[in-house]
């Protein structure tokens, strides 16, 4: 499972997965321009953590969950839906490309060629 980062429009930076059901599941938080001590959610504090950092334990909560949690970071959730719409489509889209039986990408001349023979 590979970590990704994405950074939001303020600076704020969201750790997360994308786990087994495809939904991807935040693992940390790091809100910028934010004094907040550190803490795990909901209210364990990190007494050496960066301040502006919520981490999560053994739950990692969904964008929605997150949507509900932190309202007013809005447009960060909105990056990481962004960005994780992006890596699905690129999967899908790479996928397609790698159809054929021998693993090789169709040209698109030779994917237009095929469509004719229908």
């Amino acid at each position: 499972m590979t970590a990704n980062h994405t950074t939001g429009p303020d600076g704020s930076v969201v750790t997360w997965v994308l786990q087994d059901d495809g939904v991807p599941r935040v693992w940390m938080i790091r809100f910028a321009n934010d004094d907040t001590p550190a803490y795990v959610y909901p209210s364990t504090p990190i007494p050496a953590g960066t301040p502006g950092t919520v981490t999560f334990r053994d739950h990692k909560p969904s964008l929605v969950r997150c949507r509900v949690w932190f309202p007013e970071h809005e447009k960060l959730w909105d990056a990481v839906e962004d960005e994780h719409s992006r890596g699905v489509r690129d999967r899908l889209l790479n996928q397609n490309r790698t159809s054929c039986a021998d693993a090789r990408a169709f040209t698109p001349a030779e994917h237009d060629a095929w469509l004719r023979t229908l």
